[in-house]
Parts: C-alpha cells; structure tokens; sequence
C-alpha cells in the first residue's frame, strides 16, 4: 500500500474540521464529508489516489457500516 498511515490521516484531519465547519454552519455534516471527497479526491487535487489504499479504505468502511 502507498501509504496507508499518512492517507488515513489526512482524511480524518479534513472529514473532522468538514464536520466542526458544517456543524457551525448548522448544515448536514454529510455535506462537509462530501466537500472533503471532492477537493482530495482525484479530480481536483488528487491528495487521495486511485489505487490499493484508497480500495482497502473503502472496503473497511464499508466493514464499519456494516458494524452497527
């Protein structure tokens, strides 16, 4: 994996200030965490690739919802 650690890392950081910015903006936080989506995905800064870390975070969070 690229680098598994930092990436994880990075997304935390954004999806948890998306969700303080969304809760004081009083807007859904699934807005923020979607906002985080589209500016680290691929398309626009591609801070979050394609490839083996991005499919093992999305298979455990899929694992996660399944969880509760």
């Amino acid at each position: 994996m690229e680098d598994l650690l930092g990436t994880t890392l990075i997304l935390l950081v954004a999806c948890s200030l998306a969700a303080v910015s969304a809760a004081a903006l009083r807007v859904p936080t699934l807005l923020g965490y979607l906002a985080v989506g589209v500016v680290l995905g691929p398309s626009v800064s591609g801070v979050v690739a394609p490839g083996e870390t991005l499919d093992f975070l999305s298979e455990l969070g899929v694992a996660l919802l399944r969880v509760r």
